[in-house]
């Protein structure tokens, strides 16, 4: 049905949808690398990495505009002898179970990262000491909820767990990243 002429305008037409649908699959692919170079691979929360350089524009946003900023360092209590008592496949479902309960919790505006091992962090912009008070209470109380009363999440008795939460704000405890990671760990060490 086409000749020789028919075919030349598609061929020309071919190439250039060829070349869209590589260029689309690149792209998909350096945005799949980028999210796994941010994200934590077990809790699919975000990385310490990543927080650290959110941290830093958080932060800058909250001087050039004047308005407040709070983080909140959590860490589990009890998690190392969950983890030595019940294996590490059980640790990782409850880490994943907690970071599920947290990202439930927080606002949608809030940056929540897997700090390390069993800690998280949690930025919150444009929000004052009596509002991180109050989002921490919340945080406590949703993980006491989902490791102790839901049933599917109910934790052995020998791995009781808890967590202990510290406080830092911009500017009352900290005008760098770096006073306010230090001065939120001290909190965190005092609360535990």
């Amino acid at each position: 049905v086409f000749d020789e002429e028919d075919l030349q305008p598609i061929q020309s037409i071919a190439t250039h949808a060829a070349i869209v649908m590589e260029r689309n699959e690149f792209y998909n692919k350096s945005e799949e690398l980028k999210k796994l170079t941010i994200t934590d691979p077990l809790t699919g929360l975000l990385n310490r990495r990543y927080l650290l350089e959110r941290l830093k524009d958080e932060l800058a946003r909250s001087e050039r505009h004047v308005h407040p900023m709070s983080l909140i360092m959590l860490d589990l209590d009890g998690f190392k002898n969950c983890n030595d008592t019940l294996g590490h496949l059980f640790g990782d479902k409850i880490l994943k179970d907690i970071a599920e309960t947290l990202l439930k919790t927080i606002r949608s505006m809030d940056v929540i990262a897997r700090y390390g091992g069993d800690e998280f962090m949690v930025i919150l912009p444009e929000t004052r000491e009596a509002g991180a008070v109050d989002i921490a209470e919340r945080l406590r109380t949703s993980l006491y909820k989902a490791v102790s009363i839901n049933p599917e999440a109910a934790v052995p008795e020998p791995c009781a767990l808890t967590a202990s939460l510290g406080i830092a704000c911009y500017p009352e405890h900290g005008d760098t990243v770096e006073s306010l990671l230090d001065n939120v760990a001290k909190a965190l060490y005092r609360a535990k």
